[in-house]
């Protein structure tokens, strides 16, 4: 798997966990309307969140795993967060393609190795998509503005049936209609260390795992040496 599949997985899901945290039920109700949260639970994941978001930096191991006719597959990769705008993705040691790096809107992506190591060329992220670090941060951003967060025995849940499509999700797997997305995170020293997020669709099925660890100790994110900007194609 290339990073860059690794990337088309983590967009996916951070465009449909920002689409589902927005969205209102419409339509035929495929679901049972989300439980109401509790104001202790919400007040709690939200301050969790923010303890997160407040460290300046993580790693995140993703796990994700979708779905649908004809396609089963599971894709992992580590992702790093640098507050304010940089992030990045790592694939795993056997994969083919190469890690990116984004800062602010400027996309780097390793594309081949030489005698005199990894060539790199970068652009910048198109108008209407997520940047990196904007990615890297969207499954905490979702327990810092909902209502309907509840407790677990190990930390906090939040269900919500919305209405998708496509082109709002960047997820065409998926399919338009009546989506369940539940969110769970696990708490640990009054931080998220972990969360799953399950999306299921009358069509399809989609579960991301991300585990998070080096909260203000991740390695540094730098712009790499001599990259080359992506030629611009007609």
């Amino acid at each position: 798997m290339t990073a860059f599949g690794s990337v088309a997985v983590l967009v996916a899901g951070a465009a449909v966990a920002g689409a589902l945290s927005v969205r209102s039920t419409a339509g035929q109700v495929l679901y049972p309307p989300p439980p109401a949260g509790d104001p202790a639970a919400v007040a709690g994941a939200r301050a969790a969140a923010e303890a997160d978001l407040s460290s300046g930096s993580f790693v995140g191991d993703v796990s994700a795993t979708t779905r649908r006719r004809g396609y089963s597959g599971t894709e992992s990769y580590t992702l790093v967060y640098q507050a304010p705008d940089r992030s990045e993705l790592i694939p795993p040691p056997l994969a083919t393609g190469g890690a990116l790096i984004t800062i602010g809107d400027i996309r780097y992506s390793e594309t081949a190795f030489s005698a005199s190591g990894p060539a790199w060329v970068y652009s910048k992220v198109p108008r209407g998509e997520q940047t990196g670090a904007q990615m890297a941060i969207a499954y905490l951003e979702i327990f810092r503005h909902n209502s309907g967060v509840l407790f677990t025995p190990s930390g906090y849940r939040l269900v919500i049936v919305a209405t998708v499509s496509p082109d709002q999700a960047k997820f065409s797997s998926i399919g338009a209609g009546e989506e369940e997305a539940v969110v769970t995170a696990s708490v640990e020293r009054r931080r998220i260390t972990a969360e799953v997020l399950k999306v299921r669709s009358p069509r399809s099925f989609a579960e991301i795992q991300v585990r998070y660890r080096d909260f203000g100790s991740a390695p540094a994110i730098t712009t790499p040496v001599g990259a080359q900007k992506l030629p611009a194609f007609p």
